[in-house]
């Protein structure tokens, strides 16, 4: 992340959290003698979280986690007052299943495709009131936030969605080789590839 961090001007730092990474993992007589909350509990890591970025000086931050960290990223957005939503894929987690019959009986696209499920982003957006957002996603939502930021970019009138920051981790390009016109762009002049 360090190179990207460099063409962008963008600042990157980690968190470790109290246990995992590098940091010393503190025994449990250590902050009971000192009347500490306990630092292995999500709310305690949130709070030194937020100690730990106004140290360092950030003002605004992204964060990205994973497993028990996205949980910690999504507290501190909560706390922070800010707007998260997750847009669910048709096909998986909570949402329904739809079947092949009931979508071509109503005429409609095919809503495991990607490009779909692109069209589903923006409605999503759009229709819980957000019109600037940073987009995270993971493998496959990590393609799937790629091709929302080119529709974005080639239709933003409309769209009518501005993405501000993009996130893909994981993204499995070499499986469905998807280097579009944007993307080029994007490697050539923000990442300094050629």
């Amino acid at each position: 992340m360090n190179p990207l961090a460099r063409q962008t001007g963008c600042p990157v730092a980690a968190f470790d959290r109290p246990g995992w990474g590098l940091p010393s993992r503190p025994p449990k007589t250590e902050w009971q003698e000192k009347e500490m909350p306990n630092p292995y509990e999500l709310q305690s890591q949130v709070n030194l979280l937020f100690s730990f970025y106004r140290e360092i000086g950030f003002s605004s931050v992204v964060l990205v986690g994973h497993d028990d960290g996205g949980l910690l990223a999504l507290m501190a957005a909560e706390r922070a007052r800010c707007s998260v939503a997750a847009f669910d894929r048709p096909g998986w987690g909570l949402t329904s299943r739809p079947s092949r019959t009931k979508w071509e009986e109503k005429e409609m696209l095919n809503p495991y495709e990607l490009q779909s499920q692109v069209n589903l982003l923006f409605s999503f957006c759009r229709e819980i009131g957000f019109s600037s957002v940073v987009l995270v996603g993971h493998d496959d939502g990590g393609l799937l936030a790629l091709m929302a930021a080119e529709r974005a970019h080639s239709c933003r009138e409309v769209h009518q969605i501005s993405l501000n920051f993009i996130i893909s981790i994981g993204v499995s390009l070499f499986i469905h080789v998807y280097i579009s016109k944007f993307l080029k762009w994007h490697f050539l002049n923000v990442a300094g590839r050629s």
